[in-house]
């Protein structure tokens, strides 16, 4: 059994788990599956820190977005190709990573993460970034390696407090870098290695 210190379950990171075991039927369920052994479940709603790698699933399961106490997410997995709008249940995310996935869109509802500091969304399939991208007034760090974008929207200067943008290998030409800097003068940028 998983205990919890504290009466609160912190952090859960799942290596081996298959990823159906957020496909439970209630929220206490989440972390009962029998490949891995039978869990305390108790302490779900505390939860602050989800991490999983190699999902075998194209989208997260619904019941995922109803863990709306994480403040960190990390997911790695080359199946995931979707975010459901779903995303704006995390009011009190402050960093994703959703990274070496197939997603190719951004929705729109990324705008009600405010407290969102840390953006990662590298080696995705990624052709653009929504407007939107440019209401989340706390980031300071985004990163989008390796994706397919050619151009980032004007609402990008928005971004006061950001401090390093991550373009490296994204086809982005040379008129866009210089656009790029001029929107965001005090950011550290990279394009190339």
């Amino acid at each position: 059994m998983l205990k919890a210190s504290n009466r609160y379950l912190i952090s859960l990171c799942i290596c081996s788990l298959p990823f159906c075991a957020l496909q439970a039927q209630t929220r206490e369920e989440i972390l009962h599956y029998d490949f891995w052994g039978r869990y305390d479940t108790a302490y779900v709603d505390t939860l602050r820190s989800f991490s999983k790698t190699c999902i075998n699933a194209t989208e997260l399961p619904p019941k995922f977005y109803k863990l709306i106490q994480l403040v960190e997410i990390g997911i790695d997995s080359p199946s995931i190709d979707t975010i459901s709008p779903e995303i704006k249940n995390f009011t009190k995310l402050e960093s994703l990573s959703l990274t070496k996935s197939k997603i190719h869109i951004l929705p729109p509802e990324i705008r009600h993460l405010q407290r969102l500091k840390n953006l990662n969304l590298g080696c995705n399939q990624l052709d653009s970034l929504p407007s939107e991208i440019g209401e989340l007034q706390n980031l300071e760090y985004l990163d989008l390696f390796r994706n397919n974008i050619t151009s980032l929207p004007s609402s990008i200067r928005n971004l006061k407090k950001l401090k390093r943008l991550n373009l490296i290998e994204n086809p982005i030409n040379q008129e866009e870098r210089k656009r790029i800097r001029r929107l965001l003068p005090k950011c550290d940028i990279r394009f190339e290695y």
